[in-house]
């Protein structure tokens, strides 16, 4: 989806935002919000729910095959972030040493942290 992007209007100091001035800042944000919602801009968080693990690696795979691979926490950060992943259906795969992988299906994006753990 493309932003329509509105003409640039020149005001001078001291004159007020006219309501339609106003009106075409807040659509300008709105077609924004909705176009980065919908396109390759959302992040996933997931946390690990397993008590004391403490390295873990988790990938998503998109319902076309593509694999994605999210960014470890930085202590005393406890969750791992993918970036970039386009609306769509996912499935999370947790590995650990010692654990069996842990898989969740999500559809993406999603507004609070997926919990995902090892077996």
């Amino acid at each position: 989806m493309a932003i329509d992007v509105p003409a640039p209007k020149q005001v001078k100091a001291g004159e007020p935002v006219t309501a339609e001035g106003w009106n075409a800042v807040v659509n300008a944000l709105n077609a924004a919000i909705q176009y980065l919602n919908t396109s390759e801009a959302s992040s996933v968080r997931v946390v690990i729910k397993n008590a004391g693990l403490t390295s873990a690696r988790v990938s998503a795979t998109r319902d076309d095959g593509v694999a994605f691979e999210a960014v470890a926490p930085v202590p005393p950060g406890t969750q791992y972030i993918f970036a970039g992943l386009r609306a769509g259906g996912y499935k999370l795969r947790v590995d650990a040493p010692g654990f069996s992988p842990g898989l969740v299906d999500i559809t993406a994006p999603v507004a609070n942290p997926v919990e995902g753990c090892s077996n």
